[in-house]
C-alpha cells in the first residue's frame, strides 16, 4: 500500500512484477503517472531504469470520497490471499 499525498497515488496498491513492472490497483481512474511519480517508484522497486511498465487492470471504483483506505485494504488483503482484485467487488 503506498500513499503519497493529494497530487499523487492516495492510497492505492503496487505490485512489482519483475524488474521494471508495476501493476497499480486503483479505485481512482487514472490514465498515467507523471513522471515525479515513476521515479518515485522507481526508487521503490530499486531500479534505475526510465522505462516502467505501469500496469491499471480495472477494479471497483469508489463512490464516496472517503473511501479509498478501505479500498486498498481490500485490495491488499486479495492480493495476500491470491486473488485477482480486478475479479472481485466489495460492498
Amino acid at each position: 500500500m503506498w500513499e503519497l499525498g493529494k497530487e499523487s497515488l492516495d492510497y492505492c496498491n503496487l505490485i512489482s512484477e519483475g524488474a521494471n513492472h508495476v501493476i497499480v490497483y486503483d479505485n481512482l481512474p487514472r490514465r498515467h503517472l507523471e513522471q515525479r511519480l515513476r521515479e518515485q517508484i522507481a526508487a521503490i522497486i530499486y531500479t534505475n531504469s526510465r522505462n516502467i511498465r505501469v500496469t491499471y487492470p480495472t477494479v471497483q471504483h469508489q463512490n464516496g470520497s472517503k473511501d479509498c483506505g478501505l479500498f486498498a485494504l481490500a485490495f491488499t488483503m486479495s492480493v495476500c490471499s491470491g486473488q485477482n482484485p480486478g475479479s472481485l467487488g466489495y460492498i
